[in-house]
């Protein structure tokens, strides 16, 4: 849902929270509406749908594919939302069939469903788990991403991190895979980049910024060669160029190691 209107058009809601991405290209369409004390039983669904929507013949039909087409009323009622709290929840009541059929009132050619609607908001869905609420906001950076990195940054986006910097010059392979988030179609892929785009497509309010670089290398072996040695393992850091934010859209080739790109 992405607002409600009142009858003259006006704006009551407006969806605040950012669309999944798979819904960037879909189109908007109005529909009747109607506030129910309570919510209707399978058996009232038409009996509300006609009250709802009275419209007859063509009127109001939306395409959908070919000759298809589907009249679509909402319902909004009080649901219990999460435990012991309740709120307004919406029913999408449907019909479909084919024009013909809506023309000249084919009853038997016209099929009625409902489609229920989920609460997607930021408070939403950190209703079962408040305590990640200290999470919703902050910007985050994390250098490495292995085994704890990844995990880290998918966890940090699904309880609403406000932006996640993402550091790694490693690939996805079929041996790290084994013990990293993503799955075979990761494979071959920067990990800074399949984390960002399963975040894009995931978790739309966090945005992403990824650079990739060499992180750094501990070298634990030791001047006198095998053995125990007193002096503590030395640090021979990999040289990593600066790394000024930079925008994709700016021309910077994205296999540049070191550019960060914002998401």
């Amino acid at each position: 849902m992405e607002g409600v209107l009142d009858g003259g058009g006006g704006e009551i809601a407006r969806n605040a929270g950012p669309l999944p991405l798979e819904f960037s290209a879909a189109r908007s369409i109005r529909v009747p509406w109607r506030l129910l004390d309570e919510e209707p039983q399978p058996d009232e669904y038409e009996r509300v749908f006609g009250a709802v929507s009275p419209g007859t013949g063509t009127t109001g039909l939306i395409p959908l594919a070919d000759s298809l087409r589907a009249r679509i009323a909402a319902v909004a009622c009080r649901t219990e939302i999460t435990h012991g709290e309740r709120g307004l929840s919406w029913i999408l009541l449907v019909r479909t069939g084919s024009r013909r059929a809506f023309e000249h009132g084919r009853a038997d050619q016209i099929h009625s469903g409902t489609a229920r609607t989920l609460r997607a908001g930021l408070d939403d869905r950190r209703s079962r788990s408040p305590s990640a609420g200290v999470i919703a906001g902050k910007r985050i950076a994390i250098v490495g991403l292995g085994a704890v990195g990844a995990p880290v940054a998918l966890d940090l986006a699904r309880n609403g991190a406000r932006s996640i910097a993402m550091a790694d010059l490693d690939i996805v392979t079929p041996g790290n895979a084994v013990r990293w988030p993503l799955g075979e179609s990761a494979w071959g892929r920067f990990k800074v980049d399949a984390l960002a785009d399963f975040i894009a497509a995931n978790h739309a309010a966090t945005r992403t910024a990824v650079a990739r670089m060499p992180i750094g290398n501990l070298d634990f072996r030791t001047a006198e060669g095998e053995g125990a040695s007193s002096s503590p393992p030395s640090t021979r850091p990999i040289s990593s160029p600066t790394a000024a934010p930079r925008s994709r859209s700016s021309g910077s080739s994205p296999d540049m190691p070191g550019a960060w790109v914002r998401r």
